[in-house]
């Protein structure tokens, strides 16, 4: 019988739970968890244009900020669970088509109102989706190595949250349509995406399906406190730089370069 020593030694390099795919399987759930967020803070350098085109205050740029994250908490909760009695592809197709109907919203915005429709849809596909692609970097890592698998999850999110300015920057401010490029170019990059999603093995066990209700054991909910208390901080500040700083950025400095406000915020 396996001593404890043994058995926390291999929690952490249990083989893959999907068949197949190997090493493309795992880079291509990671290129879609990038393209996913990157396109999420594609609006972010515009938001001081929409506003002048638009005619509305900073607070309407906060609220169409936060109701992405509205939507996106809900989502997650609902098709995390979802996406493990159904597998992942029925849950990453829908939300990849949401994806791409959000960038589509924003290429056509003529009202404030496409903006709020954007950012929702862009809520429930990333809300549906993070779940499925973080669950399936774990399922797909070569050698189950399941702590690179978060790691390269945690890398990849942060990695594609800070591209999504600095690439809608430098593309609004260099290429002329501004408002519609970037998104554009967002939908050509979730198309390879979507035919890695269909092509992916799926996992062979189900669970039945049932909304998932956050809880904290008992146990942890002092370390909980602590590290959900810092990263609620911390995220906050992003939210404010993600929302509002690139429109002050641009109007305490004279300028009306794109490509430095989405790399103020990259940075």
């Amino acid at each position: 019988m396996p001593d404890r020593e043994s058995q926390t030694q291999t929690i952490g390099r249990l083989p893959p739970l999907a068949t197949g795919g190997g090493g493309k399987a795992f880079g291509a759930v990671a290129y879609t968890l990038f393209i996913l967020l990157t396109g999420t803070n594609l609006p972010t350098p515009l938001y001081r244009g929409y506003e002048r085109a638009f005619g509305y205050s900073a607070l309407v740029t906060t609220l169409i900020f936060a109701v992405y994250v509205a939507v996106l908490v809900p989502a997650l909760l609902v098709a995390g669970p979802l996406s493990d009695a159904m597998g992942r592809r029925r849950v990453l197709l829908p939300s990849l088509v949401l994806a791409i109907a959000g960038s589509l919203a924003f290429a056509f915005a003529s009202s404030t109102a496409w903006l709020f429709a954007a950012r929702i849809l862009q809520g429930l596909a990333v809300g549906a989706a993070s779940g499925a692609l973080t669950a399936a970097l774990s399922e797909f890592e070569p050698t189950g190595n399941r702590h690179r698998a978060a790691l390269v999850a945690t890398a990849v999110s942060l990695g594609g949250l800070g591209a999504g300015p600095l690439i809608a920057g430098m593309l609004a401010q260099y290429e002329p349509a501004p408002y519609v490029v970037p998104f554009a170019l967002e939908i050509i990059l979730l198309i390879p995406a979507m035919i890695f999603v269909i092509a992916l093995p799926e996992k062979a066990a189900r669970t039945k399906w049932r909304p998932r209700r956050p809880s904290i054991p008992p146990t942890m909910r002092h370390a909980f406190a602590a590290s959900g208390s810092a990263n609620f901080l911390a995220f906050s500040v992003i939210g404010l730089f993600l929302s509002l700083v690139p429109a002050y950025v641009m109007k305490l400095s004279a300028t009306s370069n794109l490509a430095i406000a989405g790399g103020t915020v990259t940075l």
